[in-house]
């Protein structure tokens, strides 16, 4: 009987807690990271996972992740917000994340267990 890796999809890997993350989670899982910034591309790489540069608000690149790479899972890490960043913008990016998930949800509706934090 094989067991098949989880495919999970990482929103924001090229921090410092991303990095980590990916590096402890390579091992086990099967790991496509989504990422906007090209100057975190190698840092990236050097873990074995598979990067895609882009932006979360890209709905049909998520769309196309999702079905083309049989995403189980997403963790979303990304952030362009800053201690000074204005109301409206941690808005419009939280619209951005729930965007990902309800595709994520629409195109995966067999997955019972949801978990938002």
């Amino acid at each position: 009987m094989t067991i098949s890796k989880r495919t999970i999809l990482i929103i924001g890997g090229g921090g410092f807690i991303g990095n980590a993350l990916i590096k402890q989670m390579n091992l086990l899982f099967n790991l496509i990271v989504l990422e906007p910034d090209e100057k975190k591309l190698c840092v990236i790489e050097e873990s074995g996972a598979k990067v895609i540069i882009g932006e979360i608000k890209d709905i049909n690149l998520i769309e196309s992740l999702i079905k083309e790479y049989k995403i189980d899972t997403i963790v979303h890490l990304a952030s362009g917000l800053i201690p000074s960043s204005e109301y409206q913008e941690f808005q419009e990016e939280l619209k951005d994340i729930e965007n990902a998930f309800y595709h994520f949800d629409a195109l995966n509706p067999d997955i019972k267990v949801k978990i938002r934090i």
